[in-house]
């Protein structure tokens, strides 16, 4: 009897772990592809590439298991940003730093969110308000390099060069990526010469 159940369930238990493992195997191949779209497309200046990747994401997040899902976050939040979508990059964030288990997952969402909110009371010409929340900010975290970005580009848009050229000093300092720096020091030297003139 025991041997007839063991010869019965072993297949089907055996069927589901394979399955488990395709499932998983298939998952992690679309998010390389999407992965794959978005950085094209962010490259390229390619909006059809990165609304295909955010599709995926999208796709994903309803299937995808829990240490996944904040990947999948991040990166639809990254999506939806490239395109315009600030709402909706801001609720991929939020949605993400609700879901974050570790104090470093709910930093970067936190992060995430804060620029994003920035960035639409900037694009609103709320510049005092996005400045007040990004200093405030600042007071606690320091290390994050694109809050002095945002900063010298709310800074800009009022005229106030001096203050430009100090944010992207500091962001200079903290900025890893060797591209961003160089459009840093290209904003600074264009900053500058607002500044004489």
């Amino acid at each position: 009897m025991l041997e007839s159940i063991i010869c019965f369930t072993l297949p089907i238990v055996l069927g589901l772990v394979i399955d488990a493992r395709l499932m998983d195997y298939e998952i992690k191949k679309s998010l390389r592809k999407a992965e794959r779209y978005i950085d094209e497309g962010i490259d390229e200046g390619n909006l059809e590439k990165i609304q295909i990747a955010l599709k995926v994401f999208q796709g994903l997040k309803k299937s995808s298991k829990e240490e996944l899902l904040l990947g999948i976050l991040d990166r639809e939040g990254l999506c939806y940003e490239e395109l315009g979508e600030l709402e909706l990059a801001g609720r991929s964030y939020k949605e993400g730093f609700k879901k974050s288990k570790s104090e470093e997952d709910k930093s970067w969402f936190r992060r995430k969110w804060i620029c994003v909110d920035s960035t639409r009371l900037r694009k609103r010409n709320k510049f005092s308000l996005a400045v007040r929340i990004l200093k405030g900010v600042l007071e606690n975290d320091l290390s994050y390099p694109r809050f002095h970005w945002l900063l010298a580009e709310i800074y800009s848009d009022q005229g106030e060069y001096n203050l430009v050229l100090e944010e992207l000093d500091k962001f200079i300092d903290l900025e890893r990526n060797l591209r961003n720096k160089a459009t840093a020091f290209l904003k600074k030297g264009l900053s500058g010469k607002k500044r004489v003139i």
